[in-house]
């Protein structure tokens, strides 16, 4: 009866422990989970800032103004999404390696495309080239939604890898209890 007692009072502890073990652990998944829901989010943003940015130089060159002169107007602008899509990135790349998610990794890479498109597009805006200049804003754009993209399948397949763990172990409790 000791033997079972003091085996009883040693399993309660090790259970102790573990769930000791796990709150930190679900709790740091949480952390990163938000962190990652915010990238996304700032992400958006940043894609629907540089869509209306390309909407108004679009309008302002169809409404006879020179394309080049449109779209330097917004250089600024363009320089903060630039910036801000740098930070990001850097985000990511963090993000990436503590989880070694390929889903960050692709959508900061993402992320590097859109920038280099960026860089190309203000130095056009130097050389009055506003038609490149134009398809490099767009193809800016397209790339930070392909990023925003990439986020949301890495945060999809991360629930659909909680389910099918969380089902497992519902499948072991079960065994355990026949």
């Amino acid at each position: 009866a000791a033997e079972e007692d003091l085996a009883d009072l040693f399993e309660l502890e090790l259970n102790k422990l573990k769930n000791q073990y796990e709150t930190v652990q679900r709790e740091e998944r949480q952390e990163r989970d938000q962190k990652e829901d915010e990238a996304l989010q700032r992400l958006k943003e940043l894609a629907q800032r540089q869509q209306q940015i390309n909407e108004n130089n679009r309008m302002k060159a169809q409404q006879g103004g020179s394309p080049s002169s449109s779209q330097t107007g917004s250089a600024q602008s363009q320089q903060q999404i630039m910036e801000q899509a740098e930070q990001l990135r850097r985000q990511l790349q963090r993000l990436s390696r503590e989880r070694s998610s390929r889903q960050l990794d692709e959508a900061g890479k993402r992320i590097q495309k859109a920038i280099e498109e960026m860089k190309e597009a203000l130095k056009d805006s130097q050389g009055r080239n506003g038609a490149e200049q134009s398809a490099r804003w767009q193809r800016a754009l397209q790339q930070l939604n392909e990023a925003a993209g990439r986020l949301a399948q890495g945060k999809q397949a991360a629930i659909k890898e909680s389910l099918d763990r969380v089902a497992e172990e519902s499948g072991k409790l079960v065994k355990q209890q026949e």
